[in-house]
C-alpha cells in the first residue's frame, strides 16, 4: 500500500484512541498534547475537524498513542496489591 493510504488509515484508528482516553477514560486534550509534546490545537483540530497531521506530528502522537494503550491494558489487568 502506498504510504500516503497507510498513514491515512492510521490516523482513523488514532483518532479514535484519543475519543476512547478522552471520553471513557476522562483524559484532557491538554494533558495529552502535554504526553504527545504537540499543543492541545494540533490535537483538537485532529479529532474534531478531522485535519490530518504533518508527518512529525503524527510520529509523536502515534509514538505516544502506544505507550499510553499499553498502560492502560497494564491498568485494567491491575488487580490490585492485595492479591
Amino acid at each position: 500500500m502506498e504510504d500516503s493510504i497507510v498513514k491515512a488509515i492510521e490516523q482513523i484508528k488514532m483518532r479514535k484512541d484519543i475519543y476512547i482516553l478522552k471520553n471513557k477514560y476522562k483524559i484532557s486534550v491538554s494533558s495529552l498534547a502535554k504526553t504527545f509534546e504537540v499543543t492541545e490545537r494540533t490535537i483538537r483540530e485532529f479529532i474534531d475537524i478531522q485535519r490530518n497531521l504533518s508527518d512529525k506530528n503524527f510520529k509523536k502522537i502515534n509514538t505516544g498513542l502506544v505507550k499510553i494503550k499499553q498502560q492502560v491494558i497494564d491498568a485494567e489487568n491491575y488487580r490490585g496489591f492485595n492479591d
